[in-house]
């Protein structure tokens, strides 16, 4: 349906252009005067019609969609990493943990903690083709707040 849409309007862009594009063309061949200001009279009310059926026609249809075309091996790429994150992901959580943290390094580009004032810390997930996209692939959810403390990572005293 996109495709008809963006079809439709070429079309119609097409159309718009060239009744634009004749009609300057007799108003200058009148101030040349190659043309006769009665010739001009019978060519250029259709001209305008055809000018202004297409404008109007291009005012009503929906404003194009923006789209975004990626390379097939970059998507492939990208849903192969999904899924084989999403099929080892336990497994890999106990066995692999140097392994599982490549993997989600090649989905997530970002991961952004805002301070908690009065509520918990936001926190906010962008992922790769995110990035690409301008989509909101992580959709915002309530995320479980984790503190720091033993156990996490070796103590360092006296620094």
């Amino acid at each position: 349906m996109a495709v008809e849409g963006a079809g439709k309007r070429a079309g119609l862009e097409r159309t718009f252009g060239q009744a634009k594009r004749e009609i300057d063309r007799i108003v200058d061949q009148i101030g040349r005067g190659t043309i006769s200001e009665e010739e001009a009279r019978s060519r250029l009310p259709e001209l305008r019609r055809r000018r202004d059926d297409a404008q109007a026609e291009l005012a009503a249809l929906a404003p194009p969609a923006k789209t975004v075309e990626l390379h097939p091996t970059a998507v492939e790429h990208y849903l192969a990493a999904i899924e084989d994150l999403a099929a080892t992901l336990s497994y890999r959580a106990i066995h692999d943990g140097e392994e599982i943290a490549g993997a989600l390094r090649e989905l997530i580009a970002a991961i952004v903690i805002y301070p908690a004032g009065r509520h918990e810390p936001r926190i906010e997930v962008t992922g790769r083709l995110a990035k690409l996209t301008g989509a909101d692939l992580f959709p915002q959810s309530s995320l479980t707040t984790a503190v720091a403390g033993a156990g996490i990572e070796p103590a360092t005293y006296g620094l």
